[in-house]
């Protein structure tokens, strides 16, 4: 009997090792890590495709917060716009870009009507409202440049969103240039007071799927899933729009008016245009600038930090960057 016990109990806890890491690996599913603005993503979560493809969805408060955690290796992957993403790149160069999930125009400019007028000369000399290295300053800079303008030729204020709307409700600002749903909540504060900028409202930017090169050069079959559900979200929206908003209005708990008001401002699309590298240069230019010099000398080819395997193998069409 203890000879059976002696050959019997070292293969028992082998078994029971084994069984017990198996069970561990499959518990650890990767992490995607994605703020509120990434709509697309939500509606897919609460579908249940996220799941359905062997993720895990986790709600981060800002970008930077779903990148910090990218970068750290505590999940796989993150959403941020591409002027974020150009920011940490430089940065984390190992960063790729796997899709977009929505081309929005929701960071815009508002003013107070007793202060300016629509003219862009009306905001010298005035207090502005920007977040520093966000994607209002650089459309504030860009818009700026257009109309012969620096940001130096303002009194910028470097706020939070929330405190460039209180900002702009008391008078402290003339201006702010944030995003959803600040520009909202600023417009309803200010009433008819609130003024806007048309010339402004039409610049977009792309919203992203972010991975590590390292992580998706590994798991290539599980990012195609992840695309497929993707897709299959985008699909939903297009075909169901009444019941998307809806479901995400609830998944936020927002007002109805807000969601109908921002939802035009949103295309829900899972690709990778040509457009997007256009804008990430443009994006690396305006940061090299503000910076003093271009990184490494030069500029980088923003091509390199694109992923469009998963994609390409599951949609080509929605594929149109020139690899």
């Amino acid at each position: 009997m203890r000879r059976l016990f002696l050959i019997w109990f070292p293969a028992l806890v082998f078994i029971l090792a084994v069984g017990g890491r198996t069970h561990s690996v499959h518990a650890a599913q990767p992490v995607i890590g994605a703020t509120k603005t990434a709509i697309l993503f939500w509606l897919a979560d609460e579908l249940g495709y996220i799941k359905s493809a062997g993720f895990e969805a986790r709600m981060y408060q800002s970008g930077t917060l779903t990148t910090r955690g990218l970068v750290d290796g505590k999940i796989q992957f993150a959403t941020g716009s591409h002027v974020a993403f150009v920011a940490s790149a430089l940065k984390s160069p190992d960063l790729r870009i796997v899709s977009t999930l929505s081309t929005s125009r929701t960071a815009k400019l508002v003013g107070r009507r007793d202060q300016l007028d629509q003219s862009v000369a009306s905001l010298a000399g005035k207090n502005v409202g920007i977040t520093r290295s966000s994607i209002g300053e650089y459309f504030l800079a860009s818009f700026l440049a257009l109309n012969g303008m620096r940001l130096s030729d303002l009194n910028i204020v470097d706020l939070k969103p929330g405190d460039i709307v209180t900002g702009l409700a008391n008078g402290d600002l003339a201006a702010g240039l944030t995003w959803e749903p600040y520009v909202y909540q600023a417009r309803e504060a200010l009433g008819d007071l609130a003024l806007g900028y048309p010339g402004q409202e039409g610049q977009y930017y792309y919203f992203l799927l972010v991975g590590r090169d390292g992580w998706l050069s590994g798991n290539s079959s599980k990012t195609a899933d992840l695309m497929r559900a993707l897709l299959k979200a985008e699909e939903f929206a297009q075909t169901n729009p009444d019941r998307a908003r809806k479901m995400i209005t609830k998944k936020y708990g927002l007002d109805p008016a807000f969601v109908d008001y921002l939802w035009p401002e949103h295309s829900l699309t899972v690709a990778l245009p040509q457009d997007l590298v256009r804008l990430m240069e443009e994006a690396v230019i305006w940061r090299a600038e503000a910076q003093g010099g271009m990184p490494g000398g030069g500029l980088p080819n923003m091509l390199g930090f694109l992923h469009s395997a998963p994609l390409r193998s599951v949609s080509p069409e929605a594929v149109g960057v020139f690899e």
